[in-house]
């Protein structure tokens, strides 16, 4: 199925694939190395530049099956890198055009943090923040506009968790 996953000329049949691909893994129960091995392979299809929301979604959820099939101990190690895949520079999950992809992400992303959460909550604040920084930083960069001027003042009084839950929306 990998082999297909790669080529087949129709998303929605990619989109399934990804699905059973994520299904067996989760059901067989694999180890979190070999688990990978799929997500990474998930993760090229959401990559392509030419998918639509017709994949990216079932891709998205197949991709968080994934990462709660494996121990809080290992998303954590990665979990730098698990985020990043959901909130690329320019091409965001998180900040996609169609609604559906947006909220797939968002819920990917809150499965990783969860999974971080569990195994360190000190270390999930830290992850957090460093989030939220990274994203003040970029909109104090703007800061030459007046609507981003009042939008970085506005991320100034949110709390940790308000600032994850606007980068995910």
């Amino acid at each position: 199925l990998s082999a297909v996953v790669k080529t087949h000329k129709n998303e929605l049949v990619r989109a399934k694939i990804c699905q059973a691909l994520a299904m067996g893994s989760f059901a067989c129960g694999q180890d979190a190395s070999d688990a990978w091995l799929v997500l990474s392979l998930i993760e090229g299809v959401m990559s392509a530049p030419t998918a639509t929301a017709q994949l990216l979604v079932p891709a998205l959820a197949a991709w968080a099956l994934l990462v709660s099939s494996m121990p809080d101990s290992f998303v954590f190690e990665r979990v730098r890198r698990l985020l990043a895949v959901l909130d690329t520079e320019g091409a965001s999950l998180l900040e996609h055009e169609n609604v559906d992809v947006r909220v797939a992400a968002g819920d990917a992303a809150s499965g990783v943090y969860e999974a971080c959460w569990r195994y360190s909550p000190a270390e999930a604040r830290k992850v957090l923040q460093d989030m939220c920084d990274d994203d003040e930083e970029e909109h104090h960069s703007h800061e030459h506009q007046p609507a981003a001027a009042h939008h970085a003042e506005r991320q100034e009084e949110m709390s940790d968790f308000e600032k994850f839950a606007a980068k995910v929306e």
